[in-house]
């Protein structure tokens, strides 16, 4: 075992053989000076390196940071040469930029450092030509490739491969094997519920490598946020220390560092890709067992449990989607795709058969997929093992598989050989009895399970209202995932539009264009689209005239707020507004929200004490608990239907003129005269808010939705009582079926998308009745 080490060595190899050959030279006291290297180190160190300054400046180029480091990777490959191939001649030429702007960084004593060592390549086996060139006459040390016979298990599905695994872990803790010497490999994320499900079955924890990217934790997002509104590096610092706690805080203090010397607002795209590829600390166990990936070390006391031995799995073939494709390889001299994929699988084969205990399984199905055996399978010497499941390890798993044997016995009269031993512990075991019942989850297990920190926004607290289940499943477990369609995309066009209609040289048709830029229609959508955008200039034109009526001369768009509603554990309520205007008026800042809608939503604000339609009672609580403006009077809260403006011609107005009576605010206003004045001095038959208008002897008029101050004093009381009983329900796990029925309509079920999972009944129905009925009007 490491039989090659010796004094004054410089080791090339990856980071689990560095630590594997420090251990070992600290177990067996041994003392010699051996410097490490990656293998990418060492080809920075003998070709170039670059840093921060060089994205940044590619960056500048409008190339995203992705982009940039997948050309600086290239750079590699190429000579200062003509090629007459436009993509290698453009690598060429962003390399001359680079050298000539200082940006590519040369190590002058690398090679000194060669010289004055021995050097040895390990842990890479057989190394392409790139690597090969690199390291000339260095000594490699490849793959063993031992004749080996593997017992290789196949199984119907993904759960009882799983459960395999679990049981045969189990074993080997039973007969004296130390679990820390006991690790999977090849793990996918079709792999993780089963997991946790085997986990909890079996009481055997497993230490997952991430649980996500820091862009995805309050402190990521935060920090991103900041940097957006261009704070100062120091007020950003000092806004941060809340986060002193947390394992990432040293990190974002290090991005902090890292851009230095560059304004923070000018680097948010290198930011961003930092928070993104920054994996979060995991949750930490005592012994748990370990997951490794392909070409990990693996020591010779160590058992591997190779799952998903599937074809697209192992061996990781490259498809010919590089920068450089197999049509230009051989001008610079890299493999052609064929022969890069022959290299992976014989070192692949090579690895395999150096692990001594190892145990290898593939599936045929998951819930959703279809799975072929690996190819590898073509190259091996195997015997394929059939599933033997054990009753001895834990009665939870066999209670659950038990239900699967009596759906065998009483459907198609087939017994399993356990049936009987399993019928005489548990009987009928309340088979085909079933309420749909939800019980409370364990407040502690919900705190550990959300990491402490429970983060709100109006459409999360309108899920729990509607029913606590459907919060469950969409905000906790989050298993409806969102599917970008033709119509989110035209909802977040015009969103996109109206947010730059006030900017400087503001162009309609270069924005349309750039928003759709990266997407494909087919025909019949490429129609639409083309009608749309002449929706959209009148659309900005109406809401320029509404802009020359009121006497609100400034606006926000788009504004993100974050509220703190409690410390331990970390609970904050998000919300992102489409459009704030606002005037000051002496002493106080009147302001009014309008919130753009391509639906047909309607407001409500009856709905407030029951927890729904709370989206601008919301929007009211944030800027009223923020510091984004002081002295705060509302003047009115809104909609503006910005899509549904497709009208025909009545006997009473122009096609022009319903169009226009279409993008009218639609809500509610302030009854004070001299506010609601200066914001609309049309109110007294009112060319922007839909349905005001005033009496002949100068009142407003009864159907025109007017609140006074008490009344969104009063709103705004309420709404927080409702965030917070909604944050004290949830952090409590309460999480039942409660669809609600408001005046006999069900406004929970109709497009949610759980409902087939739920069963929900009659019992479950929670009717709730408004006073007057569901009109807007005369509020109550």
């Amino acid at each position: 075992m490491f039989d090659f080490l010796e004094d004054n060595l410089l080791i090339i190899c990856p980071n689990s053989y560095k630590l594997a050959i420090l251990k070992y030279l600290g177990d067996n006291k041994l003392l010699f000076n051996i410097k490490f290297m990656s293998f990418d180190e060492y080809k920075k160190g003998a070709c170039f390196d670059y840093d921060v300054n060089t994205i940044h400046y590619l960056v500048q180029k409008n190339i995203k940071p992705d982009n940039a480091i997948t050309i600086i990777n290239n750079l590699y490959y190429i000579e200062n040469k003509k090629y007459h191939n436009e993509k290698l001649d453009y690598l060429v030429k962003i390399k001359n930029e680079l050298e000539k702007n200082n940006l590519l960084i040369y190590d002058e004593f690398f090679s000194k450092l060669l010289k004055s060592r021995k050097v040895i390549v390990y842990g890479y086996g057989k190394l392409d030509l790139f690597k090969q060139k690199l390291i000339s006459d260095k000594m490699v040390i490849p793959y063993q490739n031992y004749d080996k016979k593997y017992n290789i298990y196949h199984f119907n599905n993904i759960q009882n491969e799983v459960e395999f695994v679990f049981q045969s872990i189990a074993k080997l803790l039973k007969d004296g094997v130390n679990i820390n010497n006991i690790c999977l490999m090849n793990i996918d994320d079709d792999y993780l519920p089963y997991l946790k499900m085997m986990e909890f079955f079996y009481h055997i924890n497993i230490n997952y490598q991430d649980r996500g990217n820091l862009m995805g934790t309050v402190l990521g997002q935060t920090f991103y946020d900041l940097v957006l509104s261009g704070k100062k590096r120091e007020e950003i610092f000092n806004l941060l220390q809340e986060f002193q706690s947390s394992q990432e805080y040293s990190f974002i203090i290090d991005l902090l560092n890292k851009y230095i010397e560059f304004n923070l607002l000018d680097c948010q795209e290198e930011i961003k890709h930092d928070l993104l590829n920054h994996s979060v600390s995991q949750e930490s166990f005592d012994n748990p067992i370990k997951i490794k990936n392909v070409f990990d070390y693996v020591g010779s006391e160590e058992y591997v449990f190779l799952l998903n031995f599937n074809n697209g799995s192992i061996p990781k073939l490259k498809m010919d989607t590089d920068y450089i494709t197999n049509n230009i390889s051989d001008l610079v001299g890299i493999e052609k795709i064929e022969d890069k994929n022959e290299l992976i699988k014989m070192n692949t084969l090579s690895y395999l058969s150096n692990i001594p205990n190892i145990i290898i399984s593939y599936k045929d199905t998951s819930p959703f997929k279809k799975y072929y055996p690996s190819l590898l399978l073509d190259y091996m010497n195997y015997d394929i093992k059939e599933y033997e499941r054990s009753l001895n390890y834990a009665e939870l798993a066999n209670r659950m598989v038990y239900t699967t044997y009596l759906d065998d016995y009483f459907k198609y009269g087939i017994k399993n050989k356990n049936f009987e031993l399993l019928y005489s512990n548990y009987g009928i075991n309340n088979y085909q009895s079933y309420h749909n019942d939800f019980s409370l989850v364990d407040k502690n297990s919900l705190l550990k399970y959300l990491n402490n920190e429970l983060v709100l926004s109006y459409s999360s607290i309108d899920n729990y209202y509607q029913c606590g289940f459907k919060y469950y499943l969409e905000n906790v477990l989050k298993i409806d995932v969102f599917k970008e369609n033709f119509n989110t995309i035209i909802g977040s066009l015009f969103h996109y539009v109206l947010s730059k209609m006030n900017e400087k040289d503001f162009d309609l048709e270069k924005e349309y264009n750039y928003y759709l830029k990266d997407k494909v229609f087919n025909n019949k959508e490429k129609f639409f689209l083309n009608k749309l955008k002449n929706d959209l200039y009148f659309i900005v034109e109406t809401i320029k005239k509404h802009q020359f009526i009121t006497g609100f001369t400034n606006m926000l768009y788009e504004k993100k707020f974050d509220i703190k509603l409690m410390n331990d554990p970390y609970v904050h309520l998000k919300g992102f507004i489409d459009k704030i205007i606002y005037q000051e008026e002496g002493m106080n800042t009147l302001v009014s929200i309008i919130d753009y809608k391509t639906g047909n939503q309607e407001i409500n604000i009856k709905n407030l004490e029951f927890g729904l339609s709370m989206q601008l009672p919301i929007y009211l609580y944030l800027i009223n608990n923020s510091d984004i403006l002081k002295n705060i009077k509302f003047t009115g809260f809104y909609l503006q239907h910005i899509l549904n403006i497709n009208v025909k011609k009545t006997n009473k107005k122009t096609i022009e003129e319903e169009k226009y009576n279409r993008l009218k605010l639609d809500g509610y206003s302030t009854s004070d005269i001299d506010r609601l004045s200066i914001f609309d001095k049309t109110y007294e038959n009112s060319s922007i808010i839909k349905g005001m208008k005033t009496t002949k002897d100068g009142n407003i008029s009864k159907i025109s939705r007017v609140l006074s101050d008490d009344e969104v004093n009063n709103i705004l009381k309420l709404t927080h009582e409702k965030i917070m009983l909604a944050v004290n329900e949830i952090l409590d796990g309460n999480f039942k079926i409660n669809p609600k029925i408001i005046n006999n309509k069900n406004i929970s079920c109709e497009y949610c998308n759980f409902k087939d999972v739920c069963y929900h009944d009659e019992r479950n129905n929670v009717y709730l009745y408004l006073k007057g009925g569901d009109n807007n009007d005369n509020l109550d």
